[in-house]
């Protein structure tokens, strides 16, 4: 299963809920009948707070998306910084950008560890 990419999860982000911003006076003059015209305000501004709601929940979740795996391999990174190759945290396999950064980050832990037992080695 394809996973998105970063720039098309903050497009997403943003455009969902602004869309369902914009369409908030077509659906309240949908539901007009429905609602009644005292209603069409306060539903209006439901859809529109139900909208922002969505689009703080989405951002929060991207961001938590993005942080986590560089946090990570961060970490992996100053272990490796510090010479202890062994006690590299693993990361997880993951797929996009961030994924390219973590094995990267893999790869570099296993050339440096290779070298240094080639080293004691001689």
């Amino acid at each position: 299963m394809r996973r998105f990419t970063i720039a098309e999860r903050v497009i997403a982000a943003v455009l969902l809920p602004t869309s369902a911003m914009l369409t908030a006076p077509f659906l309240t003059t949908v539901l007009a009948p429905v609602l009644g015209e005292a209603d069409i305000a306060f539903a209006q501004l439901f859809i529109v707070l139900v909208a922002a709601s969505l689009a703080g929940a989405m951002a929060l979740v991207i961001a938590h998306g993005i942080a986590r795996p560089l946090a990570e391999a961060a970490d992996t990174i100053e272990a490796i910084a510090y010479g202890e190759l062994a006690s590299a945290p693993p990361l997880p396999p993951s797929r996009g950008e961030i994924a390219h950064l973590l094995a990267a980050t893999d790869r570099l832990a296993e050339v440096l560890g290779e070298r240094q037992r080639r080293e004691l080695v001689h």
